[in-house]
């Protein structure tokens, strides 16, 4: 289960890695240098949010539906499909926390930075043991303890995000 598991965190970072485009940067070189005014800032915030939505989702239900395919090409085993999913999640929650990271960190909100990366690293730590240690739910425990700590910063920031700059 190890090795599968390696191998499903790795093709989640490579996917991870395509389908946030480098937004995390462009995010910080267009809000700090480009735009001056807290509208058109904001418009950048919004337009990244839209941005990763329009890439992840179909990325996501592309995952979905070839899932049996991709755990036979990956694992060479069709018992793997679920997992793969779950993989796919954990993408979508990773990459819905970019918008909120790049914010935090451009406004120099330290304080509320360091606080979401901790709970993000104490939830996934906290479900990992308990859905793998306890439940001994293996692969999906893991990836599960993974997403819950992204869906968790996602949670805190999103909202935020969108009460601030919208969706436009």
């Amino acid at each position: 289960d190890y090795g599968a598991l390696s191998v499903i965190t790795t093709a989640v970072a490579l996917v991870v890695g395509l389908t946030q485009l480098g937004l995390g940067s462009a995010f910080f070189r267009s809000y700090n240098y480009d735009y001056e005014s807290r509208s058109d800032r904001l418009g950048v915030l919004s337009t990244v949010v839209i941005l990763l939505l329009l890439v992840s989702l179909p990325v996501l239900l592309a995952i979905i539906l070839a899932a049996p395919w991709l755990a036979i090409f990956l694992l060479r085993d069709s018992s793997f499909s679920d997992v793969i999913r779950l993989g796919a999640l954990v993408m979508l929650m990773q990459n819905l926390t970019v918008p909120g990271f790049a914010w935090l960190r451009a406004e120099n909100r330290a304080g509320f930075f360091t606080t979401l990366s901790i709970i993000n690293l104490l939830v996934n730590l906290g479900t990992t043991l308990v859905l793998v240690g306890i439940l001994h739910m293996g692969i999906a425990g893991s990836l599960i303890g993974t997403g819950s700590g992204f869906a968790v910063v996602a949670i805190c920031t999103l909202p935020l995000i969108l009460i601030r700059a919208g969706f436009h």
